[in-house]
């Protein structure tokens, strides 16, 4: 993932946090919010409201599992252990890590969420997780790590289990979507910021091109994105279902994707928005992968809309 589109995503969330807390001011934009809140939303916000929102703490959490240390940090207020806040479990992209997010984080606590960002294993040159090659990592084995992850956050006293968050970009956008398959009544909901539907598809053309027939005819490593991925990477892309998971899950989604996007494309985005039971895309017309922040600002309104609803 380009800096440029880091630096994008981090702004159009944090912008949507600190609109979505200030409610009240936005809502003659939004007269649907005036339906009576649950005895749920009125505890979230009032925990919100009690977060020392001035002091904001970053804390090294680490999560084990199997055999795997996975590096992470938990972005809070202060005295978060005496309240119990909503939780936002960010995934990164393909070849990334958790650092990407170091800004938007800051931003989200300072609204009175908490915010656990991490290194998937394998998930990039740079992760602190282990296997920086990236020859051992998949998208399921990334899939057991955010797992991992969401096991151990709703177990805390200190999160509301209730609230707790999964938002992903690219790659990290389609592992979100297979954890919330899985765990549906563990996960609030889903913002997905061009998530990547068409990973399968993408190994599937790569095995046609190379003349491939069966999975046993790939080689151990191969290049993709100017990095090299292990035969696992292939194969358990090549068996995942991706339609399986959109329709396990019947939480809220927001997708947020780009018409001219070349990475992932715009209509894999446009076809889970119906596959979803309760999904909404933003649709950003002519922007890539790489996005022009003026253009991106135009989903404002429906991430403030989602998060104040949500």
């Amino acid at each position: 993932m380009s800096k440029r589109i880091r630096r994008i995503i981090v702004l159009i969330i944090s912008l949507a946090l600190v609109a979505g807390a200030g409610f009240f001011a936005f809502h003659s934009l939004f007269p649907d919010f005036s339906v009576e809140k649950t005895t749920q939303q009125v505890s979230k916000v009032t925990q919100m409201n009690k977060a020392d929102k001035a002091n904001i703490t970053t804390e090294e959490v680490h999560i084990q599992h199997d055999d795997i240390n996975l590096f992470g940090r938990l972005y809070a207020p202060a005295n978060y252990r005496s309240l119990q806040l909503p939780l936002i479990i960010l995934s990164h992209g393909y070849g990334s890590n958790a650092d990407v997010f170091d800004s938007f984080a800051q931003k989200a606590a300072e609204q009175g969420y908490l915010l656990y960002t991490f290194d998937f294993y394998g998930g990039g040159p740079e992760t602190r997780s282990g296997d920086p090659d990236m020859l051992d990592m998949s998208i399921q084995t990334e899939k057991a790590d955010l797992q991992s992850v969401l096991s151990y956050w709703k177990k805390q006293s200190f999160i509301d289990s209730s609230y707790i968050y999964l938002a992903g970009f690219s790659q990290g956008g389609l592992i979100s979507t297979m954890v919330a398959g899985e765990h549906p009544a563990d996960v609030k909901a889903l913002i997905l910021v061009a998530p990547a539907f068409n990973i399968p598809d993408i190994v599937r053309q790569g095995m046609s091109t190379f003349g491939y027939s069966d999975i046993s005819q790939v080689p151990a490593t191969v290049s993709y994105d100017n990095r090299t991925i292990g035969h696992r990477y292939i194969a358990d892309a090549l068996s995942y279902d991706v339609e399986k998971d959109q329709k396990a899950y019947n939480g809220p989604v927001l997708i947020i994707h780009g018409t001219a996007d070349d990475v992932v494309p715009y209509s894999y985005s446009e076809t889970a928005s119906h596959v979803f039971s309760h999904a909404q895309l933003v649709t950003l017309d002519g922007i890539g992968h790489s996005a022009d922040a003026s253009s991106v600002m135009s989903a404002l309104p429906q991430l403030i809309a989602f998060l104040v609803k949500n």
